[in-house]
């Protein structure tokens, strides 16, 4: 037996009167026919997020790769800098007591001649 329904993606008083003859023409069919197409469905569903997954996957690995490598070379730079900074800093530090050395020594030569 054959039903002839015209899909419109809504249920209404059609389904109703095409779902009773089913059921009425073949009652077991039609709980086996939906449990069919139900296991079908999440099959198609499973497949298909398969592949988008395995791709998915690859993606992220890629960029997340990508990601580690750009924060050592980030890690590795931000080191020399330090050193760099370290090193002007250490200079500017023996300058400045230099500085104060030299000025406390011209003082006491100042101060001392005058006396």
């Amino acid at each position: 037996m054959r039903i002839v329904v015209t899909v419109d993606g809504a249920l209404g008083p059609l389904t109703i009167v095409a779902t009773t003859q089913a059921m009425a023409a073949a009652p077991d069919y039609l709980a086996d026919a939906y449990g069919i197409a139900r296991r079908n469905y999440y099959y198609r569903l499973a497949d298909g997020r398969a592949a988008v997954d395995d791709f998915e996957i690859d993606r992220r690995v890629i960029a997340l790769e990508t990601r580690n490598a750009v924060d050592e070379v980030h890690r590795t730079n931000v080191g020399v800098r330090l050193a760099a900074i370290e090193e002007t800093l250490c200079r500017l530090v023996r300058l400045i007591i230099g500085g104060l050395l030299m000025a406390g020594l011209t003082y006491a030569v100042q101060v001392g001649l005058m006396i």
